[in-house]
């Protein structure tokens, strides 16, 4: 286990991650950080507790939006080949039948 240190709008944390994944982990962090000073700044003085809580419903909220998109992405994805099969499938059968006549 590695320890990695960060702060969060000033205030330092520190967690315990997995051997390799430091960086991982401090991205995040630095990506949380940002979102916190931003919500601070918008909104003033607000506890710790209270910032990081916004932070997570914000970044939920985000995650949600993103997985409601890739979810009607792949669902217009799969329509498109469900239309692609039958078209061929009309091909064979039209095929077949011009076959048939021709027999």
């Amino acid at each position: 286990m590695a320890d990695v240190r960060f702060s969060i709008n000033g205030k330092p944390y520190s967690v315990e991650c997995g051997a390799g994944q430091e960086e991982r982990v401090r991205a995040i962090a630095a990506l949380i950080d940002m979102k916190a000073q931003e919500l601070a700044s918008q909104f003033g003085e607000v506890d710790s507790e209270t910032l990081l809580l916004m932070v997570s419903i914000l970044a939920f909220t985000d995650l949600e939006k993103a997985r409601s998109a890739a979810l009607h992405a792949n669902e217009a994805s799969e329509e498109a080949m469900t239309g692609a099969i039958l078209g061929v499938a009309q091909k064979i059968r039209k095929l077949a039948e011009e076959f048939k006549d021709e027999g």
